[in-house]
């Protein structure tokens, strides 16, 4: 979560990602880049769903910005797992990210836990937004 880019270097990369995702079509030659792609749109949704855990346990953001945090995540989550084989991957991602935000590394609800929440927060604003105008531009 530390290493999370400015909004303006994830806009490209979740355009490639959910589009890829999406349309669910790899070219032979660009398939190993896709992959890291998918991948890394992977590990950005377990970081960005431990961020939802994280608020649920110390209740960083207020019942408004709460709410809005899980309609961003349902955007995210339905443009990104859309077969039961990636439902599924997405369950066993968000049950590591709960582990992960019940643990003791994070009882004391401190500072770093706060950032974790706000920069978790505003990515999936981010995200979601570009998820938004992917699907108004026809791409599904």
């Amino acid at each position: 979560m530390k290493n999370l880019p400015d909004a303006a270097r994830w806009a490209p990369l979740h355009r490639r990602a959910i589009a890829i995702l999406i349309m669910a079509s790899f070219a032979a030659p660009a398939a190993a880049q896709d992959a890291r792609m998918v991948a890394q749109a992977m590990r950005d949704y377990a970081a960005v769903v431990g961020g939802v855990h994280l608020n649920e346990r110390c209740h960083f953001l207020d019942p408004g910005k709460t709410a809005a945090f899980g309609e961003q995540m349902q955007a995210i989550r339905t443009a990104l797992f859309l077969d039961e084989r990636s439902q599924r991957m997405a369950g066993l991602l968000e049950d590591a990210a709960r582990e992960e935000a019940a643990s003791d590394k994070y009882a004391a609800c401190d500072d770093a836990a706060k950032l974790i929440v706000d920069a978790s927060s505003t990515h999936a604003h981010n995200w979601s937004t570009e998820i938004a105008k992917l699907q108004a531009a026809g791409i599904r």
